[in-house]
């Protein structure tokens, strides 16, 4: 977390791993935990990693979900490991990078929303998570969404079920 921003950070907790990524120069700990994403690519190969077979044909909307929906879910579906702490995120294209959204989802109107950590004893009063408010994909209680979580970026089908 004290490296230089725009690499990983990737630590073990609960025997599960979480990342970071490092957000201030080398010398200052800040980093931002990526608690869920919205998987579009590669969801076979995620499955396969969260539960040692094939994805099902046709994923259930809850199946797709919880695939990448939490710190512990995300990084086992992404092959986090120790071993990657410290990469270098902004030009390594070969394992894990971090790029301009495309147009598609850039055009999206969404609103982003604040709120408490999850998962603290200390701190508990500070805003310091930030989601993409009614997205299907953002981990935690769907009661600090406006209307719910009922959208999705890439998967309609999945957000109307």
């Amino acid at each position: 977390m004290f490296g230089p921003a725009g690499h990983l950070y990737v630590y073990t907790i609960h025997t599960r791993h979480c990342m970071n990524i490092v957000t201030e120069p080398e010398g200052q700990g800040a980093a931002v935990l990526i608690r869920a994403v919205e998987p579009d690519l590669g969801i076979d190969e995620m499955w396969q990693a969260r539960f040692a077979e094939s994805s099902p044909e046709s994923p259930s909307a809850q199946q797709l979900t919880r695939l990448t929906q939490g710190p512990g879910r995300l990084c086992q579906a992404l092959q986090i490991h120790l071993s990657q702490d410290g990469m270098e995120l902004l030009h390594n294209v070969s394992d894990l990078w971090l790029e301009e959204p495309r147009p598609e989802v850039r055009s999206r109107r969404w609103k982003i929303r604040q709120g408490p950590r999850i998962g603290i004893s200390q701190g508990q009063s500070l805003l310091l998570r930030y989601f993409m408010d009614g997205n299907r994909f953002v981990s935690g209680c769907a009661r600090e969404h406006t209307n719910g979580r009922n959208w999705t970026f890439f998967h309609d089908a999945v957000a109307k079920e």
